[in-house]
């Protein structure tokens, strides 16, 4: 059993590499960590952000790493040499959740801000702003085709966005709680979000196609 230390505040967001020999950290000490598994040795520390590192997100090809902050800041990290490529500003409060095209052109962001933004990967360049929720977005996750994006809130509602226009295809309502994560299964037939009204709903998604 490895005990990975090295961070001087809390841990608040891990990420496992597709191959399961590395892991990454993001912390309130701003920094992320890259864990080799096999030894429990800290490989590289990327700095940068100027509050705690929220959420973190790997490229599909592995090559990039997307770490949103509480700075209302997303870094785009080269992983090769563990230098910031790119700042990604535009939001007005914390990202609180990053998702990823398939074919790794699309950067999504979900803000306490209420907002979510599109962005392009190779520039940063944001290209859309999509907005409804009415309190801080808390999740986001995009479907295995890369069509559907969904948006879990604060504001108790999960939105369906066709990430072609950008507009909101349907709202999903029946939570009491603050919506605190999403996940759809491999066949996009259905979406399950997690609550603080103490559930976890099972929404067959498949149905609105």
């Amino acid at each position: 059993m490895n005990i990975l230390k090295g961070h001087t505040k809390a841990v608040l967001f891990i990420l496992l590499s597709p191959d399961g020999q590395s892991l990454f950290s993001g912390s309130m000490d701003y920094t992320i960590m890259k864990w080799n598994l096999t030894d429990g040795k800290c490989m590289r520390i990327l700095k940068g952000h100027t509050k705690a590192v929220l959420f973190i997100l790997l490229s599909p090809d592995g090559k990039s790493l997307f770490s949103g902050s509480a700075d209302k800041t997303i870094r785009v990290w080269n992983l090769a040499d563990g230098e910031c490529m790119n700042i990604l500003k535009g939001h007005t409060n914390w990202i609180q959740s990053l998702a990823i095209s398939p074919d790794g052109k699309s950067l999504y962001s979900g803000s306490a801000d209420k907002t979510i933004r599109v962005w392009k990967t190779d520039d940063g360049e944001c290209m859309n702003i999509l907005e409804g929720h009415t309190k801080m977005i808390s999740s986001i996750v995009i479907t295995p085709d890369g069509q559907i994006l969904y948006s879990g809130s604060v504001d108790q509602t999960i939105r369906m966005w066709n990430v072609a226009d950008g507009e909101c295809m349907k709202i999903l309502e029946g939570h009491t709680g603050r919506i605190l994560s999403l996940a759809i299964s491999p066949d996009r037939k259905s979406l399950f979000s997690g609550s603080d009204d103490k559930s976890i709903r099972e929404w067959h998604i498949d149905i609105f196609d």
